[in-house]
Formats: C-alpha cells, sequence, structure tokens
C-alpha cells in the first residue's frame, strides 16, 4: 500500500517534470 505522502510527493514531482517538458 502507497502512501499518501508519497503519494502526494510522486504527484508534484511528475507535475513538475511535465510542466518542464512542456514550457
Amino acid at each position: 500500500m502507497i502512501k499518501q505522502n508519497h503519494f502526494w510527493l510522486f504527484v508534484l514531482l511528475a507535475s513538475t517534470c511535465y510542466a518542464a517538458y512542456h514550457h
């Protein structure tokens, strides 16, 4: 089971990477 904290951290990181690639 994935922890909520790690889940949101992953989402934030993925969102940042996505924004960086599509800037």
